[in-house]
This record gives C-alpha cells, sequence and structure tokens, in this order.
C-alpha cells in the first residue's frame, strides 16, 4: 500500500469520512504520527486486534454512523498512553465495550450510543 508513502512522520490528521471503507487500510497503520482519525460514515462492522496497536500517537478516533457490532477486547492495543477521544456513536453495538477500553488511561471522551435498526 503506497497512499501514504512518504507522509509516515509528517501527516497528524486523516479525515476518512464516507469513503466505503469496510475495514481499516492497511497504509494508514504506517502512520505513526497521526493524531486525528476520523472513520465515521463508513462500513466498518468490527474492530479487530490491534486494528490501530501502530498509532501510538492517536488522540482522537471518530467511527461514527458505521455498522460495528463487535469490538474486540484488544482492537485499542497501542493506544493506551494516548487515545483521549473515542466516539463510536449510532453503531449497532448493543453494551459498552469495557474490555476494549478499560487500558485506555488518558481517555476523557467516550462516546457510544447503539442505533436501533
Amino acid at each position: 500500500d503506497a497512499a501514504f508513502r512518504g507522509l509516515e512522520s509528517t501527516l497528524h490528521n486523516l479525515n476518512l469520512k464516507s469513503t466505503g471503507q469496510v475495514k481499516l487500510p492497511t497504509a494508514i497503520k504506517q502512520l505513526h504520527e497521526l493524531s486525528f482519525l476520523d472513520l465515521s460514515q463508513n462500513k466498518f462492522s468490527e474492530l479487530l486486534p490491534d486494528d490501530f496497536g501502530n498509532l501510538r500517537q492517536l488522540t482522537a478516533l471518530t467511527l461514527e454512523r458505521n455498522m460495528v457490532s463487535s469490538v474486540d477486547p484488544k482492537a485499542f492495543n497501542g493506544l493506551n498512553g494516548t487515545l483521549s477521544s473515542l466516539s463510536l456513536l449510532n453503531n449497532k453495538i448493543e453494551e459498552y465495550p469495557t474490555q476494549a477500553v478499560k487500558t485506555l488511561m488518558h481517555l476523557r471522551v467516550s462516546i457510544v450510543h447503539h442505533r436501533t435498526l
């Protein structure tokens, strides 16, 4: 994946809202300086182990209005020292993903609300 080649150490904000993503693009995992990532209004159905693990500078992650029904307990591994804002608003999550967020020491804002279909 060469989509972000050369931006690994300089790209800080990335908005992929409404781009039809069904999973996290591999190229994003190489953006080590990324601090803000918006993946809203896509087609994610699950968050997998270590999906965001390489994004160790990430402070804000928005996954609103996807179709997420499953959040693996290890989905946010690697973000425990940085992530302060997480939004999973309007997804298919039926219960708060306690296991996935319990190690996020700096989490100040966590919005999880399930969408009724």
